[in-house]
């Protein structure tokens, strides 16, 4: 959408949708997820705007937001999309656009069309079969606005390891400088943790950055048990915002990352590095051992198909 065709409703809620260039994945590994989300926490109170709600998919993500100005709204999206552009290509040596030029947005104006578009958001996991229940999702942070820990054992500081207590105290200090989490500092601080540990320090880390106003999210539905009710009986809808369609289930990007850890490299976003030539290899190669389409596999690849089909 073109910024001078883009509505914008003051202090009314936006929906935003941004995808990759070329439909291309763009959440492949934790850190991916963590860095993008504490970005757009910090930059939140940067530009002192508001968010109801986010969900990071693979390939895209969706926002809903409430700003007071239409160059505000603007230079947040490019702000947060460019910063963590650059940090992801530095993650793996690859340069170029990462994001769409244009990204996609449609004002939410009255109650009804904001109670539509809060289920289709939250929803986004369900309709791609990532799972069955929307909170059991930990990318649309369902599960987060009313538990600590929804994924994870609760932290006792005064029990838990030396190592994790470290961790923690270092995103207390990086949340507290107004900062994100950097690739290199997420590596560092989940290095030697058990499983368990790891899935405490990601809950502790969404939830310290937890960012969204949930009592004007919930205002919408009276309480939270009402929206969360609202949100498994309906799936919403959105009419306003040209998402890219595919009729495929996300799962098989599953498979492609199961493949590519037993195969390849246990580190899947090296298959980004490769050349042209090798990564073109490989996709034949999960074609032949994945229920993927052409399409998913050059989308996780990073490659580009003369067709646009799925």
């Amino acid at each position: 959408m073109r910024n001078g065709n883009r509505k914008f409703f003051r202090e009314e809620v936006m929906h935003v949708y941004q995808r990759a260039i070329n439909g291309f994945n763009i959440f492949y590994t934790l850190e991916d997820r963590l860095v993008f989300y504490t970005i757009f926490s910090v930059f939140l109170r940067r530009f002192n705007i508001t968010a109801l709600a986010l969900c990071l998919m693979i390939d895209h993500f969706h926002a809903l937001l409430i700003c007071g100005s239409r160059q505000t709204f603007y230079k947040f999206v490019s702000s947060v999309t460019s910063l963590y552009s650059r940090l992801f290509n530095e993650s793996v040596s690859r340069k170029g656009r990462l994001f769409d030029k244009s990204f996609g947005s449609a004002p939410k104006i009255g109650e009804k069309q904001v109670r539509s578009a809060i289920p289709y958001l939250f929803n986004n996991p369900v309709e791609k079969n990532l799972c069955s229940d929307p909170q059991a999702y930990p990318w649309n942070f369902l599960a987060y606005l009313d538990s600590d820990n929804p994924f994870s054992d609760r932290i006792c500081r005064d029990k838990c390891r030396r190592r994790l207590r470290r961790s923690l105290s270092e995103v207390d200090s990086t949340f507290s400088s107004d900062c994100w989490m950097s690739y290199a500092q997420l590596k560092r601080i989940y290095k030697g943790l058990s499983d368990m540990e790891k899935r405490q320090l990601t809950d502790y880390i969404i939830k310290k950055y937890l960012p969204f106003d949930v009592e004007k999210l919930c205002s919408y539905y009276k309480s939270l048990d009402m929206m969360k009710i609202a949100i498994r009986s309906n799936t919403g809808s959105e009419y306003n915002i040209r998402e890219e369609y595919n009729p495929y289930s996300d799962t098989a990007y599953q498979e492609i990352e199961n493949y590519i850890s037993d195969k390849v490299t246990a580190d899947i976003k090296d298959v980004i590095s490769l050349s042209v030539e090798e990564r073109i290899t490989l996709a034949a190669d999960i074609l032949s051992n994945t229920n993927a389409t052409p399409r998913q596999v050059a989308k996780y690849l990073h490659l580009v198909l003369k067709s646009s089909g799925a």
